[in-house]
């Protein structure tokens, strides 16, 4: 008999493990969807899912070049599914269609793009508010982290940018979702971008997310959306344990983060 969603939710927000950023560490929780599998009705697996794509998408492109490395912490998906997706086009949930979306003669980050904007038509898709908001606002600062990449190195990333027209064109109608955070995007933003230090301006913008989902657990304590700002905190806090263990801060182990998406 499944639980009511709210006691569920009760039981589950109660016992999270508390993530901080003063000692960021990787979740031993884990991706939330396998953690609590046995309460979460099926559409509120889809959610979280989507949640942690990033961590598929990072996966997908180690296995891709055939990097020697762990996979990420968060995946939906075991290695045998990723490469079976690859090699024989099979279905994944919360992924495109392989085949439509890669192609042997497209540039490598075309194929991250087009990923990405799978992923923010899905989330913009899907019927939660926090989830929307979220994926505006990670859109509107990874273009701006683009750009700041560019400032800092002269590298010039601008094929990386994600075109807003392309996402309306993927989504089928004539604009996004209404957008109250620009203003506050801009000036945050523009504030964080005269830092010097680049890992101070990628820390200042994590933290921003940080704080932003942060301020909607005043709306949601035990709802779907609780465990949403969970999930997206607990990869914020392990991108950074990964960081600081470096010994010596590289600034391509920080752009490492952001691309490929």
């Amino acid at each position: 008999m499944k639980i009511e969603p709210k006691a569920t939710f009760y039981g589950i927000v109660s016992g999270l493990p508390e993530l901080t950023m003063d000692k960021p560490a990787v979740s031993e929780l884990g991706n939330l969807t396998h953690a609590f599998s046995d309460f979460l009705s099926d559409s509120d697996k889809y959610l979280l899912m989507l949640a942690y794509v990033p961590q598929d998408h990072k996966r997908l492109f180690q296995l891709m070049d055939n990097k020697e490395a762990a996979a990420p912490p968060f995946c939906n998906f075991t290695d045998e599914q990723y490469r079976d997706y690859i090699t024989n086009g099979a279905s994944l949930r919360v992924l495109p269609d392989f085949n439509s979306i890669f192609s042997p003669d497209q540039q490598r980050h075309k194929t991250e793009q087009r990923f990405h904007i799978a992923w923010v038509q899905q989330c913009l898709q899907a019927p939660n508010r926090l989830l929307q908001a979220y994926v505006q606002l990670q859109v509107a600062v990874h273009n701006d982290r683009i750009k700041g990449f560019r400032e800092s190195t002269g590298d010039d990333l601008s094929s990386h940018l994600l075109d807003r027209e392309v996402i309306i064109q993927a989504l089928g109608t004539s604009e996004l979702l209404e957008d109250n955070m620009s203003a506050w995007i801009h000036l945050n933003m523009e504030n964080i971008n005269k830092e010097s230090s680049w890992e101070e301006r990628e820390w200042q913008t994590d933290m921003l997310f940080w704080n932003w989902l942060n301020e909607q657990l005043f709306q949601h304590l035990f709802t779907i959306e609780r465990l949403l700002v969970y999930a997206f905190q607990q990869q914020i806090a392990a991108r950074w344990a990964s960081i600081k263990s470096e010994e010596k801060l590289d600034l391509h182990i920080l752009v490492d983060e952001i691309i490929p998406v």
